[in-house]
């Protein structure tokens, strides 16, 4: 947990979830405030005695519980300093069709709740159960029910959900097996349709390591932009090719004449532009 913690605040994240802390419910507050000091936190203790999901969340943003269970929380999340809201699901599965079948209906009825809201929605967690066969490292050598795939097909096009687009391996767990290693994508990040139209350049990031067998999921709304001012260098293996004088001399002279005056660097950036 306290590695955990300290991965939230180097990242400077303003919310996040965790999933089988094994925490329980009289030591959740203590352990909270070790890892993630000041953040507050809403869990589903009541629906199951370890509190499966955690969702935490720093002063810095406004969460409004929509509904919680054994398998998922759904939230309404606001930024006030950005004005971006949003609504979270965080799942968490359980692993049997019967369970599987009560949070897909679970999903649907969200979905049906607030749906003329057109807001952005993100479903986060583990699932427990693939979307394709092609999503199973093995897929070919273990034939098991499609079920419970199917099911989970079925969800997302009844309720209009896709992928968010993500980088990482595709298998976000695996059984940490040497011999006979599986893996499985497990792990994943629906959106709908009006996420999507907010946050175009949105994407997910799984991140292998720590200690479970889950790669980590992180979520980001835009792409870092690098603004960082770099020096300028040149390579002087460059100046040995064969085409370097002719392609410089063909670029100088392509461009106007440099003459003593203020517009003479920028006449000089622009040939070096050209290059």
């Amino acid at each position: 947990m306290r590695l955990l913690g300290n991965g939230f605040q180097q990242v400077k994240f303003v919310f996040g979830c965790l999933l089988e802390t094994r925490v329980l419910p009289e030591e959740c507050s203590t352990v909270l405030f070790s890892c993630l000091p000041g953040w507050r936190i809403l869990t589903n203790y009541d629906h199951h005695h370890l509190g499966r999901i955690w969702f935490c969340w720093s002063d810095g943003v406004e969460v409004t519980l929509l509904f919680s269970s054994a398998q998922i929380i759904t939230c309404a999340v606001q930024i006030p300093q950005s004005g971006l809201c949003f609504m979270v699901s965080v799942v968490y599965a359980f692993n049997t069709e019967i369970d599987w079948r009560l949070m897909w209906d679970d999903i649907r009825a969200t979905q049906a709740a607030y749906s003329h809201l057109s807001m952005p929605w993100i479903l986060i967690g583990d699932y427990n159960e693939i979307l394709a066969s092609s999503e199973h490292s093995l897929a070919q050598y273990y034939r098991t029910s499609q079920l419970g795939m199917r099911q989970f097909q079925n969800l997302v096009s009844d309720c209009d959900l896709t992928d968010l687009s993500f980088v990482g391996s595709l298998f976000a767990w695996w059984n940490k097996r040497k011999c006979d290693p599986i893996g499985k994508k497990l792990d994943r990040a629906l959106i709908n349709g009006d996420w999507l139209t907010a946050f175009p350049q949105s994407f997910a990031r799984f991140e292998a390591g720590g200690v479970s067998d889950h790669s980590r999921c992180l979520v980001q709304l835009s792409p870092v932009i690098d603004d960082t001012r770099k020096p300028f260098r040149f390579f002087h293996f460059l100046a040995d090719h064969d085409s370097f004088l002719p392609t410089v001399s063909a670029h100088w002279a392509a461009s106007g004449t440099l003459y003593h005056s203020r517009a003479a660097l920028q006449l000089f950036h622009k040939k070096l532009k050209t290059l």
